[in-house]
């Protein structure tokens, strides 16, 4: 069956129609559909019938039926084809003299083996079921970025592994939108590391527009990680749950599930529930080595963490930073609703001829007319007074959904105060933006690999603290 795009409907309290796709292969028509009108109330059946009418709403070409593999639940119980349609008006007053005191059990219901579901294959996320594809439903028209809405949400639980923090989240799903035009799919990928229904670690991925040509387009991780709250852990009995839905636009979009799939930053990740052993030293070294102090720091180069620190090390956090808006108004070279972000205790000396230099990867997705400026301020002796005070030309940013870089190259506007040797000191950097109406992200994470993460560099030596 290689047919163009037909619907089918059917008039049983009439559902919406079901569009199929060109690929030779069953689809499901299903009452998750909706009901599009039901016209009268329901009652008792006596000595009724029921009607279904099954008919292809648009296309030319013929759709066929699998009756074997096709059934009806309706609302009512002990439903029999009995044809009197009269109850019998004089039953049985008296009941079976022993009747079973126990009624046997109802079992579960069975699981459909046909429903996808992600399962774990090797170092792969993958998707098991008879099922080749899925369907991810119509926006209908409502804008729903960065918020799943009639999400098709999947989950693999009784995880366990330990986080690796020098790997990354990636995936490619592969998705037809046939000949629909402005659709766009959106994916967000949820944690709960120890089972205990709690969702700790939310990441949310950039939207991927579909073409209206009828053939498969890959949604990758290079997409983007827009947004993500809380940091990763370890496994123990855990749950990943992932929600795919259209973030706009009118028509449904098909997903193969035989060529997608998932990778996750934990290379012994299994699903069998069992927590890893720790396996502790119970002996201490008896005779550690003794640490000095002070301990010095590794090289000049301070990373700008969410959390408004500035550390020595990366940040594995996973979460973005976001610069509010200007909301319309122009705050050159003062800092107005900004971020912050602050290192004290430094010491070190100050390298003769140097100066400061800074690199942020900056993102105003697809908006205009935004534009982001940043100060570097010193505290040479920790008194809580900037002796030095660095204002940098402020960056426009594009209006492409990519990470764009600020550096210290864009040149000073202002500059206060000589360097000197810090002794006890303070470093802090402010970025803030200047005009524009929309939130920029700032990368203080370096997960998703599409940009490193924000870095300031203090022209000093032999730092210390």
């Amino acid at each position: 069956m290689t047919s163009m795009v037909t619907a089918v409907s059917i008039a049983w309290r009439p559902n919406n129609y079901f569009p199929s796709n060109n690929v030779a292969g069953w689809e499901i028509y299903d009452a998750g559909r909706g009901l599009i009108s039901a016209d009268g109330a329901f009652a008792d059946f006596a000595g009724g019938g029921i009607e279904v009418e099954i008919w292809n709403a648009f296309g030319s070409s013929d759709v066929s039926l699998d009756a074997a593999q096709s059934s009806f639940v309706l609302p009512f119980a002990e439903l029999g084809d009995g044809t009197d349609p009269t109850p019998d008006p004089a039953p049985d007053p008296t009941p079976d003299p022993a009747p079973d005191p126990i009624p046997d059990p109802i079992p579960d219901p069975i699981p459909d083996p046909g429903a996808p579901a992600l399962v774990l294959d090797g170092a792969l996320v993958t998707f098991s079921g008879s099922q080749d594809l899925a369907v991810i439903a119509s926006a209908d028209g409502i804008d729903s970025i960065g918020t799943p809405w009639n999400p098709h949400q999947l989950v693999l639980d009784n995880l366990t592994g330990a986080f690796d923090p020098g790997q990354a989240t990636s995936f490619a799903l592969g998705i037809d939108a046939g000949s629909g035009i402005g659709n766009a799919t959106q994916m967000r990928i949820t944690y709960d590391f120890n089972g205990d229904g709690t969702q700790t670690r939310t990441e949310t991925y950039g939207y991927m527009p579909s073409n209206d040509l009828p053939d498969w387009e890959t949604y990758g991780s290079e997409r983007g990680l827009i947004d993500a709250e809380g940091a990763f852990a370890d496994f123990a009995g855990g749950a990943i749950t992932v929600e795919l839905w259209n973030a706009f636009g009118s028509s449904d979009v098909a997903f193969d599930l035989t060529e997608s799939w998932f990778s996750f930053p934990y290379p012994g990740l299994a699903d069998d529930g069992t927590a890893p052993d720790p396996a502790p030293d119970p002996i201490p070294d008896p005779a550690p080595d003794p640490i000095p102090d002070p301990i010095p720091s590794p090289g000049d180069t301070l990373y700008l963490n969410d959390d408004g620190s500035l550390t020595f090390d990366q940040n594995t956090a996973g979460a973005a930073t976001t610069v509010a808006s200007a909301d319309g108004g122009r705050s050159f070279d003062e800092p107005v609703n900004g971020q912050s972000f602050r290192i004290d205790g430094l010491s070190g000396s100050y390298r003769s001829g140097d100066t400061t230099g800074f690199e942020l990867p900056l993102d105003a997705s697809d908006t205009v007319g935004n534009g982001t400026q940043a100060r570097v301020s010193y505290d040479f002796n920790g008194d809580g007074t900037a002796q030095r005070v660095e204002t940098y030309a402020f960056f426009a940013t594009n209006d492409v959904f990519d990470w764009e870089s600020y550096t210290a190259a864009h040149g000073l506007v202002s500059a206060s105060g000589d360097f000197e040797d810090l002794v006890g000191g303070s470093v802090e950097i402010e970025v803030w933006n200047v005009i524009g109406h929309d939130d920029v992200a700032l990368q203080t994470d370096p997960l998703d690999g599409t940009a490193e993460q924000a870095t300031l560099i203090i022209p000093y030596d032999d730092i210390w603290g």
